[in-house]
């Protein structure tokens, strides 16, 4: 079974802000352990930001590990360590969204400037699965219950590559795709 491998494009603005953020949480752990002389409030104000801390970690990993493999059985969307899964009978179109797709409102998932993951309320209402970097590489690809707009380094590759393996029709460059 061949399959083809995407990636995420990654910006500067991403890596940038989630850098700040482990600056910060840096710069109050310093803060902390210099100033504070209650030293339980220290040990919980300390746990707070190394949870804090880990959880930017994670997501910046997850964030350099995302990418989407497409074979002739379905799309496989891989996130660090989870990944999910869409048979090929579920996916109906695919096509390189307007700008109605772009996420509106985070419903189940975060966002930091240069990136924006999980469900998100779409400009056309709809609720989507949103995995973007920037939205000029985006790709969409509607299956039966959801929509899932996607950056990938190639997005016009990445349509090619769904005609070969599931002979799927591109869609209109509409919000409805």
């Amino acid at each position: 079974m061949t399959s083809e491998i995407f990636f995420m494009p990654l910006f500067n603005k991403a890596i940038i802000s989630h850098l700040m953020v482990i600056v910060f949480l840096l710069g109050l752990i310093v803060y902390n352990v210099l100033h504070t002389r209650n030293r339980m409030s220290c040990c919980v104000t300390l746990f707070l930001i190394f949870l804090v801390l880990c959880s930017v970690c994670c997501n910046l990993y997850a964030m350099y590990h995302t990418r989407f493999e497409m074979t002739s059985d379905g799309l496989t969307i891989k996130l660090g360590i989870q990944s999910m899964r869409f048979r090929v009978e579920e996916i109906c179109e695919v096509s390189i969204p307007d700008s109605t797709l772009k996420p509106k409102l985070r419903t189940c998932g975060f966002s930091l400037p240069g990136y924006s993951g999980g469900y998100h309320q779409l400009r056309n209402n709809e609720r989507g699965l949103v995995f973007v970097t920037t939205f000029e590489k985006a790709v969409g690809v509607r299956t039966r219950d959801r929509v899932i707009v996607m950056s990938v380094e190639t997005p016009r590759r990445f349509v090619d590559a769904s005609h070969r393996y599931w002979k799927i029709r591109e869609g209109e460059l509409d919000g409805a795709l």
